[in-house]
């Protein structure tokens, strides 16, 4: 279930955000996302209450490009921290199989508090 999800990466200081707060998006693919309707989420207040994060990982290269386009060009905030871009969870990204994407996402075991 969700809630157990994450209550799970709680537990582990995993804090879970989206890059964008809202925007129109016809259908469930990224690449349907209206651009001209994207309004990103503030990640200098985020980080700013945050001061103990360590990295941002991005969950596919579309989440890391809308986060470059809207974040960094579009607010000129350029995060203090760490950023990495992981392969999509989605399983509209067949090009990899989901043993390959879990090892890359093992990545974020440096990251984690011991």
């Amino acid at each position: 279930p969700y809630a157990q999800r994450l209550n799970h990466l709680q537990d582990h200081k995993i804090a879970l955000w989206d890059v964008l707060h809202r925007c129109e998006r016809p259908g469930s693919l990224d690449s349907a996302i209206v651009q001209d309707s994207v309004e990103a989420n503030d990640f200098e207040q985020f980080l700013g209450a945050y001061p103990h994060l360590r990295a941002l990982f991005f969950n596919g290269r579309t989440v890391a490009n809308l986060f470059q386009r809207h974040v960094v060009r579009g607010r000129g905030f350029t995060p203090h921290i760490p950023c990495h871009v992981l392969p999509s969870t989605s399983p509209a990204n067949a090009r990899m199989k989901p043993a390959q994407k879990l090892e890359q996402w093992r990545g974020i075991q440096d990251y984690l508090e011991t």
